[in-house]
């Protein structure tokens, strides 16, 4: 499971909320510093902000494809502008969830997602 959001409280609520549930959590700051941890092929879900320094979520997304990674995404904003979102999630996102949200629901379709992969 990872998390990459730019909002360092944002980052740690997600991370300690989603590892209450078991899962183990990687978390980074920018996408560059996802990339370039390593292969993400084994981390079952990408929980993804849309707008991070440097390579946007959405460029994330796109880098992803290119490299043939195939993982679960949810997008997460506190902007979701329409046309954002239905980018996203016809480049394939599993969903996308508005700032704020309740953890539960995060979790939710976090198994969701990992269930159908």
């Amino acid at each position: 499971m990872v998390i990459v959001d730019d909002d360092r409280a944002m980052r740690n609520s997600m991370t300690w909320c989603i590892e209450a549930e078991g899962f183990a959590v990687s978390a980074f700051p920018t996408a560059e510093e996802f990339l370039a941890a390593g292969d993400p092929k084994d981390w079952g879900c990408l929980v993804l902000d849309v707008h991070l320094p440097g390579m946007n979520g959405i460029a994330l997304q796109h880098e992803l494809a290119r490299r043939g990674i195939r993982v679960p995404i949810i997008f997460i904003s506190g902007r979701a502008e329409k046309v954002v979102v239905d980018h996203a999630l016809a480049a394939g996102a599993v969903d996308f969830l508005e700032k704020p949200f309740h953890p539960d629901h995060l979790v939710a379709r976090i198994r969701q997602a990992i269930a159908a992969r």
